[in-house]
């Protein structure tokens, strides 16, 4: 049979036989191959792709060496000539393409039969031939491996993305996709995530929970079912979804399990529903589960132009409290306005204690029942001497960066109630809490009982102008990423 043989590396560009010193030969009498094994098959090329693998591999310059004199080629395509007795899928005149370690610049090779593709009937055979490689590759880059924002080291991640070599962040769009784990687990293709401050102090290593470096960031998120186990029962693929997780959704794929995602019913923003499970639920479940919050009881929110500060409000209002909402500067404070909030106090202008005095007297209430506390510090120790008997604290964080100090020997005198509220325990410790809340939260979302102010959208490779957004307190809401193109965050480094 007819092959190209390179019997010595050299350049490829000289014609075949035009010297003794010419890599490439053209050989009329190479020999045939026969069938090696039960299952292996001869195949008649019809065409065979020349790849820059194969230039580089004949000037001895390809990261795999062979052994010379050899017959190059990689992808080719052609029809089936002969078969070993235990051949099942082909036959004799079947079109089918592979690709080859080498061997294929030849008139005929022999493949393992798990290792030919049938070629469908109106393709044409050359366009067979190219497609292995050079569209394989592409699929296998765009297709089976995602983006993702990484965390090489614990650092700050208002840092741009790769910019140093000491930064936290960096963006990687060739990380593998997660792979189905159990047969009642569901890949979701991410559309959007949210950024909570919890993610800013777990990339800087301040937050309770330490995760090991590297590790992709992420918590609550939202987006559409790309497959399920065997075994998923409540979910399909093309089902809009949104979940929680540790950590990873701050990437273009996440894997789930199906008892773990809440369907996202119809009519609701999916970048909203992305918002909704760790702010929303946070405030769900320290004012109604644990606060127990009555129409009629007065609430104190602090912070409350903030993501869980919102949310606060919202989930009062809808409670019937009278909320008074504590925030700073003209924006926040029209917001707040905008949505029948009872009385704004606007840190910038005014103080706390004189302005809640004040519009507590024109209602003739006597203080406040219920203080929602996700700032801390001085905020903390001037709110709590506006609190009523038998009042409820709840502990959310410490935005302001200082643990305040609760008089105990008040809160006995005055028995106050002090919750401290984790939203990530209750996944570990009452799952079911956080089931209903979200539950319960989608359904208001739906119903237009609550809204969520975006107060913006980045992409991947801008996450950290959204952790600069959390750090200088100008987020008004929530502040999210948004996937349209295909990218992976990671945090590597402190």
């Amino acid at each position: 049979m007819k092959a190209l043989v390179c019997r010595k590396l050299g350049d490829p560009t000289t014609p075949p036989d035009s010297s003794e010193t010419t890599a490439l030969s053209v050989s009329t009498s190479h020999s045939i191959p026969t069938l090696n094994s039960p299952t292996s098959i001869r195949i008649r090329i019809k065409s065979t792709s020349i790849n820059y693998l194969n230039y580089l591999q004949i000037l001895g310059k390809y990261q795999e060496k062979v052994i010379v004199p050899f017959v190059p080629g990689s992808d080719y395509s052609g029809v089936v000539e002969s078969v070993s007795p235990d051949v099942t899928k082909f036959r004799v005149g079947d079109r089918v393409c592979s690709v080859a370690a080498g061997g294929s610049f030849a008139q005929f090779i022999v493949a393992e039969e798990k290792d030919l593709y049938e070629v469908p009937a109106g393709c044409d055979l050359v366009a067979a031939a190219a497609l292995p490689i050079a569209y394989g590759t592409s699929y296998f880059a765009l297709i089976h491996r995602a983006s993702q924002s990484q965390v090489w080291k614990l650092g700050d991640p208002t840092t741009p993305p790769d910019s140093s070599e000491t930064t936290a962040l960096s963006v990687s769009t060739s990380h593998p996709i997660p792979t189905l784990n159990s047969p009642t687990s569901i890949r979701i293709r991410i559309k959007s995530t949210s950024i909570n401050y919890l993610n800013y102090l777990q990339i800087l290593g301040k937050y309770q929970e330490k995760v090991a470096v590297p590790f992709v960031p992420g918590s609550d998120y939202s987006g559409v079912v790309e497959s399920v186990g065997p075994d998923v029962t409540k979910f399909r693929v093309g089902d809009r979804v949104c979940s929680v997780a540790a950590v990873g959704s701050f990437a273009q794929f996440i894997v789930a399990e199906e008892k773990d995602l809440y369907g996202v019913p119809a009519g609701c923003d999916l970048v909203a529903a992305a918002a909704l499970p760790i702010a929303y639920g946070t405030s769900y479940i320290a004012l109604i589960h644990r606060a127990n919050l009555k129409s009629g009881q007065v609430l104190l929110v602090l912070g409350a132009a903030g993501g869980v500060g919102l949310s606060a409000v919202q989930i009062g209002m809808i409670c019937g409290a009278t909320v008074i909402a504590v925030a700073r500067g003209n924006e926040k404070v029209q917001l707040l306005k905008a949505m029948g909030v009872d009385h704004v106090v606007d840190l910038s202008k005014e103080n706390v204690i004189e302005s809640t005095k004040a519009f507590l007297k024109t209602r003739k209430l006597k203080g406040v029942d219920v203080l929602y506390d996700p700032v801390g510090g001085k905020l903390t120790k001037e709110s709590v001497k506006l609190l009523n008997w038998a009042a409820h604290i709840l502990v959310i964080g410490f935005a302001s960066g200082e643990v305040p100090v609760i008089p105990a020997n008040i809160a006995l005198v005055k028995n106050w109630t002090i919750h401290g509220l984790y939203f990530g325990s209750y996944g570990v410790n009452d799952p079911g809490v956080i089931k209903d809340s979200v539950k319960q939260l989608l359904s208001w979302l739906a119903r237009g009982l609550i809204t969520v102010n975006i107060s913006r959208s980045y992409k991947l490779q801008e996450a950290n102008l959204a952790f600069l957004d959390i750090r200088d307190r100008k987020v008004i809401g929530k502040v999210m990423i948004t996937f349209d193109d295909p990218k992976t965050i990671t945090s590597s480094k402190l």
